[in-house]
């Protein structure tokens, strides 16, 4: 990737450093010895963005953005169960629990965690950024060494770096109990900190109708796709008659193919 080093923190240890490396190499970006400060190494490398790697934490850094994979967010999701609305829309309260999720779109995998452990269900998780695929890599396991409630899910999330449209396409029918989708959204929703960072470096495309048919294929129960709030779901995506369920969170909405069983009347999309 153009512009971007990897590299070290100052307290980095012999195992950090192998790992940086093997970041560098899968991502084809260069390995810059950590021998004086980000930016000064960025100046003499005329790069402006880099992945750090330390024996605490892997961060991507440019300027006074940071990005990393955190549980950010897990106890007010874990409090509120699976009447909390991305939970319920993944796996309504009414029926069991779903067994295995695929998150199409996984990012810095912070649904997928939630998911994975506030529901208890196998998450697989595609990427299709080589460096976000690593991120999201050495982030999750930093998470499962922690003593705290995401570890195992953490531990459990499989990670595949490929194209979701050219993945689907290779999987059995109904492979998994739910297929979840998060496209980069294309206005900022009061973003946090560093996700400027982010946009630049995600592959920023419209949910394709290839990728919607392949996903509701591929999906047991239902596809859940994450939207702004102000969105109105039927103009969103590439075929507005496939929605037939919807939740509300406070800032976005939770629009889903619900492929059999009753739609409770408040949350059918009319």
């Amino acid at each position: 990737m153009e512009g971007m080093i990897v590299t070290t923190t100052k307290q980095a240890d012999p195992n950090s450093e192998k790992r940086a490396r093997e970041v560098a190499t899968f991502c084809a970006m260069p390995f810059v010895k950590r021998t004086d400060s980000v930016s000064r190494l960025l100046r003499r490398n005329n790069a402006d963005t880099a992945y750090v790697v330390g024996p605490e934490k892997v961060d991507i850094r440019q300027g006074e953005h940071k990005i990393m994979v955190n549980a950010s967010m897990y106890q007010l999701t874990a409090a509120a169960g699976r009447a909390h609305p991305l939970l319920h829309a993944v796996s309504p309260q009414d029926r069991p629990p779903v067994k295995s999720i695929l998150d199409a779109t996984l990012g810095l995998a912070k649904d997928a965690i939630q998911l994975g452990g506030i529901l208890g269900a196998q998450i697989t998780g595609l990427e299709c950024v080589p460096v976000l695929t690593c991120l999201a890599e050495d982030g999750l396991k930093r998470l499962a060494k922690q003593e705290r409630a995401w570890a195992a899910a953490a531990s459990q999330i499989v990670v595949h770096c490929t194209e979701a449209t050219a993945w689907l396409k290779a999987q059995s029918a109904e492979s998994f109990d739910a297929v979840y989708l998060d496209p980069m959204f294309e206005y900022k929703l009061n973003a946090p900190p560093g996700i400027s960072l982010l946009r630049q470096l995600v592959m920023a495309q419209p949910l394709s109708i290839e990728l919607l048919n392949e996903a509701i294929r591929v999906a047991r129960e239902r596809v859940v796709v994450k939207v702004p709030k102000e969105t109105y779901p039927r103009e969103y995506g590439p075929d507005p008659s496939l929605w037939n369920r919807v939740l509300f969170g406070k800032r976005i909405q939770y629009v889903v193919v619900e492929k059999g069983g009753e739609i409770a009347p408040e949350e059918r999309l009319r």
